[in-house]
Order: structure tokens, then C-alpha cells, then sequence
């Protein structure tokens, strides 16, 4: 096969290069535009048939109320500076207005909240930035709004901190990192092989060669990427990896053919002998090589996950692309060059290098490598034994190291540096970790919660919208005048001093107080009244008991809260799901405020009972120590003995008194005060008003109340308070599908998104719900379905997910690479040898890596990597194996002893492979300029891997085990050994 393929190309050079040129030509195009349909957000990536995935793509769907966290913009103040807390406002009420000129209103901020943490007085406020328009993608808009914000600083004179931040901003922070990534280590990359190949050979033309056919063959696989990733989802980082893959790879392989028809010149072989014996036996090992690195890459597609899955399709397309243009386009040119590839230098200048005649800097340093080499031939011969027990006792450590380590799930920690990811951390460092980030529980109903007939918005008549502003001006005007009450009480007054220091206040200032008022009520009066009206399914009740979906899914979440309070945020923000305000109104506030009265009774009757005995001994002549000891021993002796009577008239007295306006009005307020931030503000002002309306129609406040009105067609309607707060609380905030069959709840973890504890609560809340004695089990009459989801469980199911298909895909790839070598070495032994040099190299690199970035710099190893490098070392690794045990196999058939074979081939290839390894294992080194950690892990593993490999598995220790096996490395099946002797 190969004499042919030598054939073809040297009758055909002229063609073979015009062709990949008009390919190449008719390629740039859709080159140029490749990274432009790449998938920057790597959990969108995940398989669509896991639990997560399913869970997100439900809820886009069927939630269209839920408050949007993709672009965020977040404010951070001094909380005790007065002037930067209303500044905030200012700011942003000016971002608002910009963003609406510019997005012609289509774009808007909301205020999710002002979030402070324990350590000092900063504050941040968060809010969420939305879209009424689908074609606006946040993440090709980033750049755009952080414009909009400076300008709105500078225009509002506010220089307050400020970041936009958020899925969508990182996912344009990340692009924008990447693409400028790529194109330096584009640069780098050409730049350290031409250097590399200027140093080895002493000639510019072949300098310029190999990158050629690189160049041709990546612009084709460009073209497989962009029509690819057009259709399906191609993580970002798989173009920078196929860059430097086929760069390293197709530049190793163009340079050992090259390396090989040098070796024939200087033997004396005529240009058309020594290309053809190149192109047949480099050509063979190149194929070889480059076949076990597109059976590695390919193996990946197995995994489930996209990111995996792709990445091993693009990248074994690219070896592809690599392999082919390495073996006709570098041998056409070298065809048509013939010696001058080699300008300015020649063969008889290589000879006299060689023999050490040459004087030269170049000749010197190529007699020193080739006698090194030499050493090498001899050293692993003589010293078999103690390198392979050297090679071994390495690997104890490294083995305990990789085994002890922990990669990590938090991919922030290894997004680039950026405004986004500094967002991100202002925020954590004021509020829970997973206030961006929550992880989300899908609960699917039988039936539907809500009464679709009765849930909808009742736009106010003039006269309606004219009562209920008259209300709120009065919610205002006694707000002012309790607090002048209650600064009058603060400093000693009594309660007539204090009233009638109130009225004096309110009669002198009562122009601008109804002025104040009248500006707050119209800013807080709502012309239109969302309401939510319970399904029988939804929410039934009995007295003060309360059953249906509701009931139970406000259960759950409170069971999840309070099982797990090491990870779950334990104030109102922790879990939030399904909550009706009757609910809340006779489980939480009524109980309490029972047992407030009961409390109140009872230290009156005690207090009574204490103010009689004290009178009565002082009457009799005690004194004033005497008269509190036999008081406090009466009142105790008296409570003690009517306990039970107390108890009873206690309970009537609360029973009687629960319903007072006050007592009512308390139990709202102190249920105000357990609402998330991000809704507090809303219920507050309908709690005020349905306090007003109640006062004004001689009723109380409970969540029954009706409250009524008219529309704008002047017709009645009638809504109880409950049902406008229970849109505030449900609809409003997403937590009900839009047709209530379904409801998430919101669980905000106290650790940072994707830490190793965020990612155990993922499991274990699957198991909450999923496993036996669940909550699916539980509530089985109303849960139909469940489904964990959000970002955080995206990751654990991938994580999952390809780390158990991660171990078939390793044991696919050793079988496939030890049939592939069986069958072209013809032995048993070998194949094995090769594989567990390999492994070697990936145990020692992985060790390094988690021992640099973890223990060192104190980077955390992305769980991604560990799974790549094994696959992606394995192939690209064997190269070398190949690269020598195939030189050595054809000194073998040749005609010599196993271990002259093995020191010619040493002597001759260990120099090209050493060359190999260095522009290998140095393109992926370039990574290490990215600004993503996760790239730089990459470059670190992967260019370490192949030094390793390249420089001391293949060199030395594979050499010794050769050695030390002698005829048994070529024991085989007689049909191969026959066809290898044949050739």
C-alpha cells in the first residue's frame, strides 16, 4: 500500500499540491467563521437525557415567570453612608433609562435585592437585567450594557462599583478571552516549531514545510468544525485543542518523514530511492501512529456528554486531516525540492556533522546530540534493569498522589479573569453562594394547583384606583405619625404627652405631610391587581387545616431546609416554592400570636395577683424588700395553683382575641418580615393596603378579607387579600408553571456554585426525592414527576455521567489500540509494553498536575481533565512508541539482533522523536498563556505528558524493557511474522 501511495506522489507532486491549495483556498471562508458557532457555556452541553437537562428544558418551557439570573447587574456600596445608599437608586433608575433608549424598551432591570454580609458595612444590590425580546442574546450583548452602565455613571455623576455579571456575561467574557487566547497561541505555537525545526535541521526551507501541510489540513478541518458545530453543540475549547493537536501532531509526522529521507541521502540513496523508502516505511509509521491517535479521539464519542463527545469527533477529525496532508502534501513538496528542502544546508554538511568534521555551532551541537544518543543506545542496554526499577519506584508516589487528589466541579474557579467572574465573587462575599446559581426542584402535579378561571388581572376603575390611593395616603400619613409618637416615647414622654406631641406635629406640618403622601400613594397605588386563585387540588381548607399540592410542596421545603443546614442558606432566601399566605397566615402567624396573648394573660394575672400581695404588705407595715419577697411567694404559690384555670381562661382569652385588628395586623407584619428580599417590598404594600381597606369597611385583615372593587367596564369583583399576595409569591416570582400543573422550588446552597458540597447535595437531594422513602413516595398524590435541576445539578449529572462511561471508554481504547498494534507488530508482548509505558506517562503527569495547580497554586483541578488527558495521551503518546518499536521491528527484519536493533534505532530516530516530543509537547505548553485555568491545565498536562513520554518512556525506559524481554518483544502468530519478513 505504501510503495504505491510513494508512487502516486512523486508522479503526481505538482497536482497533489494543487489540489490541497484550491481546497485550502475555497476553505477560508468558512475558517474564518468557525469560532463563531462555537458553545462557550459548558453546561448547556450536557446530554439531553438526564435528569437536569430535562428539569431546564421543562422549565424554559413552562415557566415564563421566573426571575432571569442569565445577566445580572450587581451595585456595591458603603450600607452606612446615607448619600451612596440613595446613590444606588439615582445609578440605577439612569441605567434603566439608558438601557430602555437603547433597546428601544425592550430591555429592562429589576431589583432582586441588597444583600450584606456579617464582616462590615458593604452591601450589594443586585439586580436582574430582562429582555421582552428573544432575538436579544445577553451574551453577545455583555460588552454593550457595560458601556451603557459607564455612561450612566458618568452622566449621573455616581462612581459607586459596579459589575455585570451573570451566565451570559461570563459566557462573553469567556469568548472574548478564547478568542484572543487562540490567536496568541497561534502565533507562539508556529513561532517555537520554526525555531525548533531552524535548530535541529540548520535549514529555513524545512523550517517552513511541516507547518505548511499543517496549514493546509487545518483550514479543510475548519471547514468539518464550522458545518459540525453549525448543527450541534462544540465546546469552545475543542478549536483551540485542534489547533495545537494537529499542529504538534501533523508537524511530527511531516518531520519523520522528512527526518527519514535525510537518513537515506545520507546513505548514499539517490533523491527518488530515498523519498520512496521514506514515504514507505516513515509513511507506515506515520499511518500507524496517526491511526492509534484517531482511535483514541474517537473513542470519546461514546460519552453521552456533548462536550466529550464532540471534542473527540473534531479532534480525530482534525489527526485525520493532519495525517493525510503529512503524507502527500510534505512529501509532494519535498518531491519537487528535492536536496534544497534542506537550504541552506546540504547532505555533505550533515554527513561531516555527524562524523564531527564540521565546525560549525550546528555541526558541533549535532555531533554532541548524535553521540549522546549513542549513550542513550548504550546506557539502556547495559543499565536495563535499574531504569525500569527506577521507572517503577517513581510511580509508587505518583500513583499515591493521582489516587489521594480530587479534581474539582467549580468551574468558576477556572473561567478567565474577567468583570463576570469578579461579579460573581463581590456577591458571594456579601450573600450565599448560591444566590445566582440556585439548584432548582421541578414538581409535576396531576392536576392543575391554580383556578384557571379565576386567576387572571383586574384592571381598577377610576373609582376603585380613587379609593385604594386614598388608603395608601393614609398608610403614609400614620406611618409619620407613629413615628413622631414613638420618638416622643423613646425619650421618656407618656403615652398623652406623646399623642399630643403627635397631633401638634401632624397639625403643623400638614401641607407638606399630605404633599409626601400624595406622592407616595401614586407610586404605590397599583391601577391593576394580579390575582391567584387556588384550584381544590391546589390548596382546600378546612377551618385552619389545610391540605392539596400546596400544602405539601410548602412541606417539603421546609423538610429540605431543616435536614440540611449545613448547605442550605437558612433564612428566607433557602428554599422557596409553592406558598399560599392563609398558609402561612394559621400554621406560622396564628400559633404565635396565640401563644403571644396566652403569654400576655397569663404575666397579667400573675402581675395582678404580684401588685395586690406587694399593696397589701406594705398596708401591713412590711417593707419594701418584705413586701416584693411575700409578693413574688404569693404570685408564685397562686400560679402554681390555679395553673390550670390560667391556662384555660388564657386560651379563651386568645381564642377571643386573634381576630383583633391589632393582633391581626401583627401577625401580617411578622409574615412579612420571613419574605425573600426579592419579593418583600410587593407584599408589604398589599399587606398595608388590605390593613387599610379592612379598617375602612370595619373588617380585619385576615387572608380571607374581600376586598371590593370595581373594573374599568364599572363591573364588581370581588378578591380576597390571599389571592393577591399568592401571585406575588407564585406567579409572580415563576415558582407555578403557566398553567399550574407545576412548581419549582429554589434552594440557595451557603457554598459557593459547583463546590464539592454544593455537588454531594446534588446527589443527595436526588436521593431525597427519588430514593425509597422519598418525597416522590411520600407525595405520590401530588407529585406525578420530579426533576433536580439549575446549573449545579447540570454538572453533577455530567460529571457523573462521563466519569462512569469514562471507564469503558478506557478500557475500548487500550483494547482497540492492543488489537491495532498486534496486528502491525505481529506480537504479543509488545502491544502491552507499549500501552503500560503509556499509562506510566499519564499517572506521572497527572500526579504533576494535581501537585502544581492544587498543592501550589492553589488552583483546583478541573474534573474534565483527568478524563481528557487519559484518552488524549494515550494516543497522541503512542506516536512515539510507534515512531521507535517500528524502526526497531524493520532493523529486525533486516536482519539484525534484537538489541542492535534496538541501539540502531535509538541512535537514529531518538533524535527525531526527541524533536517530535519537544514541538509536541511545547505547542501544548502555549496554553498555559490562556487566561482560563482549565486551559491552562490542559497545556500543563498534556505538554508535561509529552515530554514525559517523548523524552524518557520512549527513550529510556521502553528501550530498557525491550532489552530485558529480547525475543519475546516479537513473539507472535506465524501468519504476521510471515507477512512482515515478506515485505
Amino acid at each position: 500500500m505504501f510503495a504505491k501511495l510513494a508512487d502516486t506522489v512523486m508522479k503526481h507532486s505538482k497536482a497533489i499540491i494543487a489540489i490541497w491549495v484550491v481546497i485550502f483556498i475555497c476553505c477560508v471562508p468558512f475558517m474564518l467563521k468557525a469560532d463563531s458557532v462555537l458553545e462557550y457555556e459548558l453546561t448547556k452541553m450536557t446530554g439531553s437525557d438526564s435528569e437536569s437537562a430535562q428539569g431546564n428544558a421543562y422549565m424554559d418551557a413552562n415557566f415564563s415567570n421566573a426571575v432571569d439570573m442569565d445577566e445580572v447587574l450587581v451595585i456595591k456600596y458603603d450600607s452606612s453612608d446615607s448619600t451612596q445608599t440613595s446613590n444606588v437608586t439615582v445609578l440605577a433608575n439612569k441605567i434603566g433609562e439608558l438601557l430602555g433608549t437603547k433597546y428601544n424598551s425592550k430591555v429592562s432591570i429589576t431589583d432582586v435585592g441588597s444583600y450584606k454580609g456579617d464582616a462590615d458595612n458593604i452591601a450589594v444590590e443586585i439586580f436582574s437585567v430582562k429582555t421582552t425580546d428573544t432575538s436579544i442574546k445577553f451574551s453577545d450583548e455583555t460588552g454593550n450594557i457595560r458601556n451603557i452602565v459607564s455612561q450612566a455613571k458618568t452622566d449621573s455623576g455616581v462612581s459607586l462599583t459596579t459589575y455585570v455579571t451573570g451566565n451570559a456575561a461570563l459566557t462573553y467574557d469567556t469568548m472574548t478571552a478564547a478568542n484572543s487566547d487562540v490567536s496568541k497561541i497561534h502565533v507562539l505555537s508556529i513561532a517555537l516549531i520554526f525555531i525548533l525545526l531552524v535548530l535541529f535541521f540548520g535549514a529555513l526551507v524545512t523550517a517552513v514545510v511541516p507547518p505548511l501541510g499543517f496549514g493546509v489540513a487545518y483550514g479543510v478541518a475548519m471547514v468539518g468544525l464550522y458545518f459540525f458545530a453549525s448543527s450541534t453543540s462544540v465546546f469552545y475549547l475543542t478549536s483551540t485543542l485542534m489547533v495545537v493537536t494537529m499542529l504538534g501532531a501533523g508537524c511530527d509526522y511531516g518531520i519523520f518523514i522528512i527526518t527519514r529521507y535525510r537518513e537515506e541521502l545520507k546513505n548514499g540513496a539517490a533523491h527518488h530511492d530515498a523519498l520512496s523508502t521514506a514515504i514507505q516505511w516513515a509513511g507506515e509509521s506515520v499511518f500507524t501512529s496517526g491511526l492509534s491517535v484517531i482511535i483514541g479521539f474517537a473513542c470519546l464519542a461514546i460519552c453521552d456528554f456533548q462536550m466529550v463527545r464532540n471534542m473527540g469527533l473534531m479532534l480525530a477529525l482534525g489527526i485525520v486531516f493532519a495525517l493525510i496532508a503529512a503524507l502527500t502534501f510534505v512529501p509532494a513538496i519535498v518531491n519537487l525540492l528535492g536536496e534544497k528542502t534542506f537550504w541552506p544546508n546540504s547532505i555533505a554538511k550533515y554527513k561531516a556533522a555527524e562524523d564531527g568534521t564540521h565546525r560549525s555551532a550546528y555541526g558541533k551541537a549535532s555531533h554532541v546530540f548524535h553521540r549522546y544518543f549513542q549513550w542513550v543506545a548504550r546506557a539502556t542496554r547495559n543499565h536495563a534493569k535499574p531504569i525500569v526499577i527506577a521507572a517503577i519506584i517513581i510511580s509508587v508516589p505518583s500513583i499515591y498522589v493521582y489516587a489521594t487528589s480530587h479534581s474539582s466541579y467549580d468551574m468558576i474557579a477556572v473561567e478567565p479573569d474577567g468583570e463576570a467572574k469578579e461579579g460573581l465573587y463581590a456577591i458571594m462575599d456579601e450573600t450565599y453562594g448560591g444566590t445566582l446559581m440556585p439548584t432548582y426542584v421541578v414538581v409535576q402535579f396531576p392536576d392543575s394547583a391554580v383556578d384557571k378561571d379565576k386567576t387572571t388581572t383586574l384592571t381598577l376603575s377610576d373609582t376603585s384606583y380613587g379609593q385604594f390611593n386614598t388608603m395608601v395616603k393614609g398608610i403614609y400619613s400614620n406611618q409619620v405619625r407613629t413615628n413622631v409618637y414613638q420618638q416622643a416615647i423613646d425619650s421618656g414622654a407618656s403615652e398623652s404627652d406623646a399623642n399630643t406631641a403627635a397631633d401638634a406635629y401632624m397639625t403643623a406640618h400638614a401641607s407638606e405631610i399630605d404633599a409626601a403622601a400624595t406622592q407616595y400613594a401614586n407610586a404605590n397605588t397599583p391601577k391593576a391587581l394580579p390575582y391567584l386563585t387556588w384550584s381544590a387540588h391546589g390548596l382546600t381548607a378546612s377551618g385552619t387545616t389545610f391540605t392539596g399540592y400546596v400544602p405539601a410542596v410548602m412541606t417539603i421545603a421546609n423538610d429540605i431546609k431543616t435536614k440540611n443546614t449545613d448547605i442550605v442558606a437558612q433564612d428566607s432566601s433557602g428554599v422557596n416554592g409553592l406558598t399560599s399566605w392563609a398558609v402561612l397566615y394559621y400554621s406560622q402567624g396564628v400559633p404565635a400570636a396565640t401563644q403571644k396573648l396566652i403569654a400576655g394573660y397569663t404575666d397579667g394575672v400573675r402581675a395582678t395577683v404580684y401588685s395586690t400581695a406587694y399593696s397589701t404588705a406594705i398596708g401591713g407595715g412590711a417593707t419594701e424588700e418584705q413586701a416584693k419577697a411575700i409578693a413574688e411567694e404569693q404570685a408564685k404559690t397562686y400560679m402554681e395553683a390555679n395553673k390550670d384555670t390560667i391556662a384555660s381562661d388564657a386560651n379563651t382569652y386568645a381564642t377571643a382575641h386573634i381576630n383583633d385588628a391589632s393582633v391581626v395586623n401583627q401577625i401580617n407584619s411578622g409574615i412579612v418580615e420571613l419574605m425573600p428580599s426579592a419579593v418583600k417590598g410587593y407584599v408589604e404594600k398589599y399587606v398595608a393596603i388590605g390593613a387599610a381597606y379592612a379598617a375602612a369597611t370595619s373588617q380585619t385583615a385576615v387572608p380571607s378579607l374581600s376586598i371590593n372593587v370595581t373594573d374599568t367596564d364599572g363591573n364588581p369583583a370581588t378578591i380576597q387579600l390571599a389571592n393577591l399576595i399568592d401571585y406575588v409569591l407564585n406567579a409572580g416570582t415563576g415558582l407555578i408553571s403557566n398553567d399550574g400543573t407545576a412548581a419549582s422550588l429554589m434552594i440557595v446552597t451557603n457554598e459557593k456554585p459547583m463546590s464539592d458540597k454544593t455537588m454531594d447535595f446534588q446527589g443527595a437531594l436526588q436521593n431525597a426525592f427519588h430514593g425509597k422513602g422519598g418525597y416522590d413516595e411520600t407525595y405520590s398524590s401530588a407529585i406525578s414527576k420530579s426533576q433536580v435541576c439549575g446549573t449545579n445539578a447540570v454538572m453533577y449529572d455530567i460529571s457523573g455521567t462521563v466519569t462512569n462511561q469514562f471507564n469503558y471508554i478506557q478500557i475500548i481504547v487500550v483494547i482497540l489500540l492492543l488489537i491495532m498494534l498486534f496486528l502491525i507488530l505481529g506480537s504479543y508482548v509488545t502491544p502491552i509494553r507499549a500501552i503500560l509505558c503509556i499509562i506510566l506517562s499519564v499517572t506521572w503527569t497527572l500526579a504533576l498536575t494535581f501537585l502544581v495547580f492544587q498543592e501550589f497554586l492553589a488552583i483546583p483541578v478541573c474534573w474534565i481533565v483527568p478524563i481528557v488527558l487519559f484518552v488524549v495521551l494515550l494516543g497522541l503518546g503512542l506516536d512515539y512508541e510507534i515512531f521507535v518499536t517500528t524502526r526497531v521491528r524493520e532493523n529486525r527484519i533486516r536482519g539484525m539482533s534484537n538489541d542492535d536493533a534496538i541501539d540502531a534505532a535509538i541512535t537514529s530516530a531518538s533524535g527525531t522523536i526527541s524533536l517530535c516530543a519537544l514541538i509536541m509537547g511545547g505547542t501544548f505548553c502555549t496554553l498555559l498563556i490562556g487566561s482560563s485555568s482549565m486551559l491552562q491545565e490542559f497545556g500543563f498536562a498534556l505538554g508535561i505528558g509529552i515530554f514525559i513520554d517523548g523524552l524518557f518512556m520512549v527513550t529510556y525506559v521502553g528501550p530498557a524493557l525491550m532489552h530485558l524481554l529480547g525475543d519475546w518483544s516479537w513473539k507472535g502468530p506465524a501468519f504476521l511474522q510471515r507477512k512482515h519478513k515478506e515485505e
